[in-house]
């Protein structure tokens, strides 16, 4: 068990979140703590900076 935890937090299957959109799930991930979002806008580059531990997700969309 995660020590962030809480009792109080639903766990989902993960079949249930298969049929959850990846916009949905996205913009989900953006409202929680620690999450940063780096927006690459149409035919222009970005460049992300980690000092880890960290996870770089790459969604392209």
């Amino acid at each position: 068990m995660s020590p962030k935890y809480k009792e109080t937090e639903h766990i989902v299957n993960i079949s249930e979140l298969e049929k959850v959109s990846t916009k949905a799930l996205v913009e989900e991930l953006q409202k929680r703590e620690g999450v940063a979002t780096t927006i690459a806008e149409p035919y222009k580059d970005a460049t992300v900076s980690i000092n880890g531990p960290a996870i770089v997700l790459t969604i392209i969309d």
